[in-house]
């Protein structure tokens, strides 16, 4: 079976200290799982201490393409039509699964400020100079930092109006008292 041979595991870690090393394989079925320290799935990559760097820098080099490409065509374009270029190839780079990675640091957030601010000053044709808080006001373009927190409360409001209460659970922020005490013992 083809998914069982591609299929990876990854520890995850959130502390930077000692790495876990396994003597024993892991299994699934007859084939060996080979351990990675990162892992692609639906597009988003996870690495084993879950810093999002990986995944930032994938995102990183699809959208420096799309800024190079409003940059080429800045002169020769309408605005119109480079705001459009923007919000079908920049944009959704920027969104895709947001709310998994959309927690990183501040220094990928910076990261990814910068090259869209780029982009904004290839679609007005302005210098790289120029201040872009006008521009982003200018053609309604959420800052990047603030994706997060909005996607965040769309998301739970529409889970508030459909009623999901799966998804209402996980976002429950009152204290939860577990009856599994970690010890295998209930």
């Amino acid at each position: 079976d083809y998914s069982r041979r591609k299929s990876k595991a990854v520890f995850f870690q959130l502390h930077s200290g000692t790495r876990l090393n396994l003597s024993t394989p892991l299994y699934y079925g007859p084939d060996v799982i080979h351990f990675t320290d990162k892992v692609k799935t639906l597009g988003v990559f996870f690495s084993y201490n879950m810093s999002w760097n990986e995944h930032v820098g994938h995102i990183c080099s699809k959208l420096s393409r799309v800024v190079g490409v409003l940059n080429k065509y800045r002169y020769i374009l309408p605005t119109s039509v480079k705001l459009q270029l923007y919000r079908s190839l920049f944009y959704p780079h920027l969104t895709y699964a947001h709310l998994v990675w959309g927690s990183t640091g501040l220094t990928n957030f910076n990261t990814l400020r910068v090259l869209q601010k780029k982009a904004i000053r290839a679609v007005a044709d302005v210098p790289w100079t120029s201040p872009s808080l006008p521009l982003f006001e200018k053609y309604k373009i959420n800052d990047v930092s603030d994706i997060y927190h909005q996607r965040l409360i769309l998301t739970y409001q529409a889970a508030t109006r459909g009623n999901h209460e799966t998804f209402l659970r996980l976002a429950d922020l009152r204290p939860h008292i577990s009856l599994y005490d970690g010890s295998g013992r209930r």
